[in-house]
Protein backbone atom coordinates (compact mmCIF):
# COMPACT_ATOMS: atom_id res chain seq x y z
CA UNK A 1 0.00 0.00 0.00
CA UNK A 2 2.90 2.67 0.34
CA UNK A 3 4.22 1.92 -2.53
CA UNK A 4 0.58 2.58 -4.00
CA UNK A 5 0.60 5.42 -1.63
CA UNK A 6 3.47 6.80 -3.55
CA UNK A 7 2.61 6.15 -7.07
CA UNK A 8 -0.36 8.34 -6.60
CA UNK A 9 1.97 11.13 -4.48
CA UNK A 10 4.55 11.33 -7.66
CA UNK A 11 1.52 12.06 -10.41
CA UNK A 12 0.00 14.58 -8.04
CA UNK A 13 3.18 16.67 -7.86
CA UNK A 14 3.29 16.36 -11.64
CA UNK A 15 0.31 17.06 -12.47
CA UNK A 16 -1.05 20.48 -11.61
CA UNK A 17 1.26 23.90 -12.86
CA UNK A 18 4.25 24.20 -11.04
CA UNK A 19 7.79 23.60 -10.66
CA UNK A 20 7.59 19.55 -9.70
CA UNK A 21 9.78 20.86 -6.16
CA UNK A 22 8.72 18.24 -3.31
CA UNK A 23 7.75 20.18 -0.50
CA UNK A 24 8.36 19.50 2.88
CA UNK A 25 5.58 18.11 4.89
CA UNK A 26 5.35 19.01 8.55
CA UNK A 27 2.41 18.66 10.89
CA UNK A 28 2.01 21.84 13.27
CA UNK A 29 5.68 22.51 13.44
CA UNK A 30 6.05 26.57 12.50
CA UNK A 31 9.17 29.08 11.71
CA UNK A 32 9.42 31.43 14.65
CA UNK A 33 7.53 34.34 12.80
CA UNK A 34 4.34 32.02 11.78
CA UNK A 35 3.15 33.27 14.98
CA UNK A 36 2.33 36.33 13.60
CA UNK A 37 -0.40 34.03 12.17
CA UNK A 38 -3.85 33.49 13.60
CA UNK A 39 -7.05 31.64 12.87
CA UNK A 40 -10.29 33.07 13.66
CA UNK A 41 -12.32 30.65 15.88
CA UNK A 42 -15.73 33.01 15.89
CA UNK A 43 -18.79 30.77 15.67
CA UNK A 44 -20.34 30.47 12.20
CA UNK A 45 -22.02 33.36 11.32
CA UNK A 46 -25.84 32.22 9.49
CA UNK A 47 -25.93 35.92 7.77
CA UNK A 48 -22.88 34.96 5.72
CA UNK A 49 -23.58 34.68 1.80
CA UNK A 50 -19.74 35.06 1.03
CA UNK A 51 -17.24 32.56 1.11
CA UNK A 52 -13.81 32.95 0.32
CA UNK A 53 -11.23 29.61 1.08
CA UNK A 54 -8.01 29.51 0.50
CA UNK A 55 -6.93 25.46 0.88
CA UNK A 56 -3.62 24.90 -0.01
CA UNK A 57 -0.76 25.82 2.72
CA UNK A 58 1.88 25.80 -0.07
CA UNK A 59 2.06 29.85 -1.32
CA UNK A 60 1.17 32.69 0.25
CA UNK A 61 -0.98 33.58 -3.59
CA UNK A 62 -3.89 31.44 -2.45
CA UNK A 63 -4.22 33.43 0.55
CA UNK A 64 -3.26 36.91 -0.72
CA UNK A 65 -6.72 35.96 -2.73
CA UNK A 66 -9.07 35.88 -0.19
CA UNK A 67 -7.89 38.97 1.50
CA UNK A 68 -8.24 40.71 -2.10
CA UNK A 69 -11.81 39.45 -2.65
CA UNK A 70 -12.71 40.23 0.96
CA UNK A 71 -11.58 43.65 1.13
CA UNK A 72 -13.54 43.85 -2.65
CA UNK A 73 -16.84 43.08 -1.35
CA UNK A 74 -16.34 45.03 2.25
CA UNK A 75 -16.01 48.33 -0.26
CA UNK A 76 -19.40 47.08 -1.96
CA UNK A 77 -21.14 47.40 1.28
CA UNK A 78 -21.47 44.02 2.61
CA UNK A 79 -20.74 43.28 6.60
CA UNK A 80 -18.03 41.49 8.20
CA UNK A 81 -20.62 38.60 8.99
CA UNK A 82 -21.65 38.07 5.59
CA UNK A 83 -18.64 36.89 4.39
CA UNK A 84 -16.29 34.12 5.80
CA UNK A 85 -13.04 32.97 4.56
CA UNK A 86 -10.78 30.46 5.35
CA UNK A 87 -7.06 29.59 4.71
CA UNK A 88 -4.56 27.28 6.23
CA UNK A 89 -0.99 28.35 8.04
CA UNK A 90 1.78 27.55 5.93
CA UNK A 91 4.26 24.71 7.63
CA UNK A 92 7.60 26.37 8.39
CA UNK A 93 8.95 25.39 4.88
CA UNK A 94 6.55 27.14 3.00
CA UNK A 95 6.02 29.81 5.40
CA UNK A 96 9.83 30.45 4.50
CA UNK A 97 9.24 30.58 0.64
CA UNK A 98 6.65 33.84 1.07
CA UNK A 99 7.41 35.07 4.22
CA UNK A 100 6.96 38.81 3.45
CA UNK A 101 3.97 37.87 1.51
CA UNK A 102 2.82 36.03 4.55
CA UNK A 103 4.02 38.82 6.96
CA UNK A 104 2.01 41.63 5.48
CA UNK A 105 -1.71 39.62 5.51
CA UNK A 106 -0.97 38.28 8.80
CA UNK A 107 -3.12 40.80 10.13
CA UNK A 108 -5.70 40.62 7.07
CA UNK A 109 -5.80 36.98 7.19
CA UNK A 110 -6.28 36.62 11.15
CA UNK A 111 -10.07 37.37 10.08
CA UNK A 112 -10.45 33.82 8.28
CA UNK A 113 -10.96 30.54 9.70
CA UNK A 114 -9.16 27.02 9.18
CA UNK A 115 -9.87 25.80 5.70
CA UNK A 116 -10.40 22.06 6.80
CA UNK A 117 -13.22 20.08 5.07
CA UNK A 118 -15.50 20.02 8.43
CA UNK A 119 -14.97 23.59 9.06
CA UNK A 120 -16.40 25.14 6.13
CA UNK A 121 -19.18 22.57 6.00
CA UNK A 122 -19.93 23.90 9.37
CA UNK A 123 -19.99 27.38 8.13
CA UNK A 124 -22.02 26.83 5.24
CA UNK A 125 -24.54 24.92 6.99
CA UNK A 126 -25.12 27.47 9.38
CA UNK A 127 -26.04 29.69 6.53
CA UNK A 128 -27.73 27.71 4.05
CA UNK A 129 -31.26 28.76 5.86
CA UNK A 130 -31.49 32.08 4.20
CA UNK A 131 -34.83 32.11 2.31
CA UNK A 132 -33.55 34.13 -0.60
CA UNK A 133 -30.96 36.31 -2.26
CA UNK A 134 -27.80 34.45 -2.98
CA UNK A 135 -24.22 32.76 -1.88
CA UNK A 136 -20.84 33.32 -3.46
CA UNK A 137 -17.66 30.56 -3.01
CA UNK A 138 -14.33 31.73 -4.70
CA UNK A 139 -12.20 28.62 -3.75
CA UNK A 140 -8.63 28.23 -4.63
CA UNK A 141 -5.94 25.93 -4.38
CA UNK A 142 -4.36 22.95 -6.03
CA UNK A 143 -6.33 20.43 -8.01
CA UNK A 144 -6.49 16.96 -8.57
CA UNK A 145 -7.95 14.50 -11.20
CA UNK A 146 -9.62 11.07 -10.47
CA UNK A 147 -7.45 8.58 -9.71
CA UNK A 148 -9.61 6.34 -12.93
CA UNK A 149 -7.73 9.14 -15.65
CA UNK A 150 -4.63 8.77 -13.99
CA UNK A 151 -4.93 4.79 -14.40
CA UNK A 152 -5.64 5.34 -18.35
CA UNK A 153 -3.14 7.75 -18.70
CA UNK A 154 0.21 6.20 -16.84
CA UNK A 155 1.72 3.47 -19.34
CA UNK A 156 4.31 1.99 -17.17
CA UNK A 157 2.43 -0.74 -15.74
CA UNK A 158 4.00 -1.29 -12.45
CA UNK A 159 2.42 2.49 -11.38
CA UNK A 160 -0.79 1.38 -13.40
CA UNK A 161 -0.53 -1.41 -10.94
CA UNK A 162 0.01 0.68 -7.84
CA UNK A 163 -2.67 3.38 -9.05
CA UNK A 164 -5.34 0.55 -9.29
CA UNK A 165 -4.52 -0.97 -5.52
CA UNK A 166 -4.65 3.14 -4.45
CA UNK A 167 -7.97 3.52 -6.72
CA UNK A 168 -9.90 0.53 -4.87
CA UNK A 169 -8.45 1.33 -1.48
CA UNK A 170 -9.34 5.10 -1.99
CA UNK A 171 -12.18 5.97 -3.92
CA UNK A 172 -13.16 8.76 -2.31
CA UNK A 173 -9.94 10.22 -4.60
CA UNK A 174 -11.40 9.12 -7.90
CA UNK A 175 -13.14 12.04 -8.43
CA UNK A 176 -12.20 15.90 -9.26
CA UNK A 177 -10.89 18.06 -5.74
CA UNK A 178 -9.58 20.87 -4.44
CA UNK A 179 -6.95 20.57 -2.36
CA UNK A 180 -7.26 21.48 1.68
CA UNK A 181 -4.73 21.46 3.53
CA UNK A 182 -6.08 21.40 6.94
CA UNK A 183 -8.16 19.26 9.48
CA UNK A 184 -9.17 20.34 12.83
CA UNK A 185 -5.97 18.76 14.49
CA UNK A 186 -3.95 21.12 12.33
CA UNK A 187 -1.98 21.83 8.60
CA UNK A 188 -1.64 18.04 7.03
CA UNK A 189 -0.31 16.66 3.81
CA UNK A 190 -2.38 14.15 1.52
CA UNK A 191 -0.41 11.25 3.82
CA UNK A 192 -2.15 12.38 6.74
CA UNK A 193 -5.36 13.06 4.73
CA UNK A 194 -5.33 9.06 4.06
CA UNK A 195 -4.16 7.99 7.42
CA UNK A 196 -7.54 9.98 8.53
CA UNK A 197 -9.64 7.94 5.96
CA UNK A 198 -7.92 4.62 7.24
CA UNK A 199 -8.90 5.66 10.68
CA UNK A 200 -12.33 5.38 9.87
CA UNK A 201 -13.10 9.15 8.96
CA UNK A 202 -15.65 10.11 6.40
CA UNK A 203 -13.99 11.53 2.91
CA UNK A 204 -16.53 14.04 2.72
CA UNK A 205 -15.34 15.74 5.35
CA UNK A 206 -11.86 15.77 4.04
CA UNK A 207 -12.19 16.66 0.39
CA UNK A 208 -13.78 19.76 -1.67
CA UNK A 209 -15.35 17.76 -4.54
CA UNK A 210 -17.92 18.09 -7.13
CA UNK A 211 -20.20 15.60 -4.85
CA UNK A 212 -19.99 17.64 -1.57
CA UNK A 213 -20.39 20.89 -3.35
CA UNK A 214 -23.71 19.15 -5.23
CA UNK A 215 -24.84 18.39 -1.93
CA UNK A 216 -23.80 21.57 0.16
CA UNK A 217 -25.36 23.94 -2.74
CA UNK A 218 -28.62 21.52 -2.88
CA UNK A 219 -29.59 22.32 0.86
CA UNK A 220 -29.55 26.23 -0.05
CA UNK A 221 -33.57 27.27 -1.27
CA UNK A 222 -34.00 26.68 -5.34
CA UNK A 223 -34.09 30.27 -5.83
CA UNK A 224 -31.39 31.08 -3.87
CA UNK A 225 -28.34 32.43 -7.03
CA UNK A 226 -25.40 30.43 -6.14
CA UNK A 227 -22.09 31.83 -8.12
CA UNK A 228 -19.43 29.50 -8.28
CA UNK A 229 -15.76 30.70 -8.82
CA UNK A 230 -12.96 27.53 -8.68
CA UNK A 231 -9.25 28.36 -9.31
CA UNK A 232 -7.40 25.33 -9.24
CA UNK A 233 -6.07 22.43 -11.79
CA UNK A 234 -8.70 20.25 -13.42
CA UNK A 235 -11.07 22.85 -12.19
CA UNK A 236 -13.48 22.24 -14.69
CA UNK A 237 -14.14 18.90 -13.86
CA UNK A 238 -16.78 20.86 -10.96
CA UNK A 239 -18.63 21.25 -13.61
CA UNK A 240 -17.88 19.03 -17.04
CA UNK A 241 -16.35 15.31 -17.30
CA UNK A 242 -15.85 12.95 -20.38
CA UNK A 243 -16.37 10.19 -17.82
CA UNK A 244 -20.48 9.27 -17.27
CA UNK A 245 -19.54 7.97 -13.86
CA UNK A 246 -18.35 11.33 -12.94
CA UNK A 247 -21.09 13.65 -14.86
CA UNK A 248 -23.80 12.60 -12.80
CA UNK A 249 -21.49 14.44 -9.66
CA UNK A 250 -21.24 17.77 -11.68
CA UNK A 251 -22.62 21.27 -10.66
CA UNK A 252 -24.76 21.45 -14.17
CA UNK A 253 -28.17 20.48 -12.22
CA UNK A 254 -27.61 22.42 -8.97
CA UNK A 255 -30.74 24.93 -9.35
CA UNK A 256 -29.57 28.91 -10.21
CA UNK A 257 -26.08 28.30 -10.60
CA UNK A 258 -23.42 29.94 -12.10
CA UNK A 259 -20.23 28.33 -12.37
CA UNK A 260 -16.43 30.02 -13.45
CA UNK A 261 -13.13 27.57 -13.70
CA UNK A 262 -9.67 28.55 -14.00
CA UNK A 263 -9.11 25.42 -16.02
CA UNK A 264 -11.17 22.62 -18.11
CA UNK A 265 -11.18 19.19 -16.55
CA UNK A 266 -8.04 17.74 -18.53
CA UNK A 267 -6.14 21.20 -18.35
CA UNK A 268 -3.51 22.81 -15.69
CA UNK A 269 -3.48 26.27 -14.63
CA UNK A 270 -0.84 28.40 -13.90
CA UNK A 271 0.82 31.09 -11.37
CA UNK A 272 -0.07 28.49 -7.80
CA UNK A 273 3.88 28.35 -6.86
CA UNK A 274 5.76 29.81 -3.87
CA UNK A 275 6.92 33.23 -4.94
CA UNK A 276 3.95 34.27 -7.53
CA UNK A 277 1.96 36.96 -5.39
CA UNK A 278 -1.49 35.30 -7.02
CA UNK A 279 -2.26 32.74 -9.50
CA UNK A 280 -2.60 33.81 -12.77
CA UNK A 281 -6.62 32.90 -13.01
CA UNK A 282 -6.80 34.81 -9.33
CA UNK A 283 -5.55 37.89 -9.91
CA UNK A 284 -7.15 38.17 -14.08
CA UNK A 285 -10.48 37.44 -11.96
CA UNK A 286 -10.15 39.75 -9.44
CA UNK A 287 -9.02 42.37 -11.68
CA UNK A 288 -11.95 42.11 -14.46
CA UNK A 289 -14.31 41.87 -11.42
CA UNK A 290 -13.12 45.27 -9.73
CA UNK A 291 -13.41 46.51 -13.00
CA UNK A 292 -16.78 45.92 -13.28
CA UNK A 293 -17.29 47.14 -9.55
CA UNK A 294 -20.84 45.57 -9.23
CA UNK A 295 -21.76 43.15 -6.69
CA UNK A 296 -22.77 39.09 -7.60
CA UNK A 297 -26.44 39.99 -8.08
CA UNK A 298 -25.68 42.50 -10.73
CA UNK A 299 -22.28 41.44 -11.80
CA UNK A 300 -22.08 40.43 -16.17
CA UNK A 301 -20.76 36.81 -15.14
CA UNK A 302 -20.53 35.63 -19.16
CA UNK A 303 -18.61 38.93 -19.92
CA UNK A 304 -16.17 38.13 -16.70
CA UNK A 305 -15.98 34.85 -17.69
CA UNK A 306 -14.76 36.03 -21.75
CA UNK A 307 -12.92 39.18 -20.77
CA UNK A 308 -10.70 36.97 -18.01
CA UNK A 309 -10.24 33.93 -20.17
CA UNK A 310 -9.14 35.86 -22.92
CA UNK A 311 -6.18 37.80 -20.46
CA UNK A 312 -5.28 34.69 -18.98
CA UNK A 313 -4.63 33.23 -22.49
CA UNK A 314 -2.75 36.13 -23.55
CA UNK A 315 -0.03 35.53 -20.58
CA UNK A 316 -0.31 31.64 -21.22
CA UNK A 317 0.92 32.68 -24.78
CA UNK A 318 3.77 34.91 -23.53
CA UNK A 319 4.92 32.08 -21.09
CA UNK A 320 4.69 29.34 -23.83
CA UNK A 321 2.39 27.05 -21.09
CA UNK A 322 -0.22 24.53 -22.68
CA UNK A 323 -3.63 26.63 -22.68
CA UNK A 324 -5.85 26.28 -19.40
CA UNK A 325 -9.07 26.68 -21.09
CA UNK A 326 -11.02 28.01 -18.65
CA UNK A 327 -14.79 27.10 -18.22
CA UNK A 328 -17.97 28.79 -17.59
CA UNK A 329 -21.16 27.20 -17.24
CA UNK A 330 -25.26 29.10 -16.07
CA UNK A 331 -28.30 27.70 -15.72
CA UNK A 332 -29.74 31.25 -14.38
CA UNK A 333 -31.42 33.62 -17.01
CA UNK A 334 -28.44 36.02 -16.40
CA UNK A 335 -31.02 38.80 -18.58
CA UNK A 336 -32.94 39.54 -15.48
Amino acid sequence: MKLARMSFFLLILSACGGTGKTPSYVLKTYGSDVSNLSYNEAAPSPEAKIFLIAGSRQGANFAQEVVDQKNYWLSKGFREDEIACFYVMPDRSNFNEDKVQYLELADAISTCHMASMQNIKKHMAAAEKQEDGFIYIYATSHGGEPTSVEIERERDSETRKQLKIFNATYPSYDQYYLQLDAIPEGTVNMSLILDAIDRGEDPDDLLFTPRYLKKSLNLWPKNARKYVVLQSCHSGGFIESDKNALQKDTLKDVPNITALTASRYDRSSFGCDPGSERTYYGSEYFNVVSEMGTVPDMMDWSAVYKETRSRIQKLEELSYFMPSLPQFYSNIDLSI
